[in-house]
């Protein structure tokens, strides 16, 4: 008697379609998270450094150590900072000397480029604020601008040379190209004394009349009017005498 042949193990397998779309999802899943990450651009940016600190340019932020939120960009700029924060140096050499000062803004070749420890200085310009060293809340615009300040603070200055010989004067504003090119400190008191003594003059001119009449005049036209006058005198009553009884 013949025995039926038994059917073989592997064709008793039926393919599910549902654990093999799984697998496959697991799958990329598994290669998705390998992978790198993407990037929003190509080629990815650079330049990020810990504590929020930026750097693009030869030796940029080179000394940095505690810092943070610092931008430099250029060559050597804000090359020896080690704690300052939240300055940003755009331009060769900009604020290139500075160290522990914070809050600085430089923007331009040399712009801040002896600030040590000043701090909430603005300088937008090549050369401006050039020789700043500690000097506080100073803002230069334009070339030249402030750039023999070294110690002097809460300084102005706009324009070509503006302020440019002030050294250590505070509170000066000069706005106008090679304006108050002397140290402000030193033409501020003369500017004054003439400006008061024009002011004067002027309120002392606006005072008097235009035209006075000379004293024989005055003394003339009194005694016609007292002439004309038609008031008498009244005459003065006497008491009624007493009689004796």
């Amino acid at each position: 008697m013949n025995r039926p042949t038994p059917i073989p193990a592997t064709a008793l397998v039926v393919s599910n379609p549902i654990s093999r779309s799984r697998s496959k999802l697991a799958l990329a899943l598994v290669l998705f998270a390998l992978s790198p990450l993407a990037r929003a651009v190509s080629p990815a940016p650079d330049g990020g450094y810990p504590n929020n600190n930026t750097a693009e340019g030869t030796d940029a932020l080179f000394s940095v150590t505690s810092g943070f939120n610092n931008t430099a960009i250029g060559f050597r700029a804000l090359f020896s900072l080690t704690s300052g924060t939240l300055s940003t140096a755009i331009g060769s050499g900009a604020l290139s000397n500075n160290t522990t000062g914070t809050v600085n803004t430089a923007t331009g070749a040399n712009a801040l480029l002896s600030n040590t420890t000043g701090e909430h200085n603005t300088a937008i310009g090549a050369v401006t604020l050039v020789n700043n060293t500690s000097g506080d809340a100073n803002t230069a615009t334009g070339t030249f601008a402030l750039a023999n300040n070294t110690t002097g603070g809460v300084n102005t200055a706009t324009g070509f040379d503006a302020l440019t010989k002030n050294t250590t004067g505070f509170a000066n504003t000069a706005t106008g190209d090679k304006r108050s090119l002397l140290t402000p400190t030193t033409i501020r008191p003369q500017v004054v004394k003439r400006s008061l003594l024009t002011s004067l003059a002027t309120t002392t001119r606006a005072s008097v009349p235009a035209r006075l009449a000379p004293p024989q005049a005055v003394a003339s036209t009194r005694r016609s009017v007292l002439m004309r006058s038609s008031i008498q005198p009244r005459a003065t009553t006497q008491p009624p005498a007493l009689r004796r009884s």
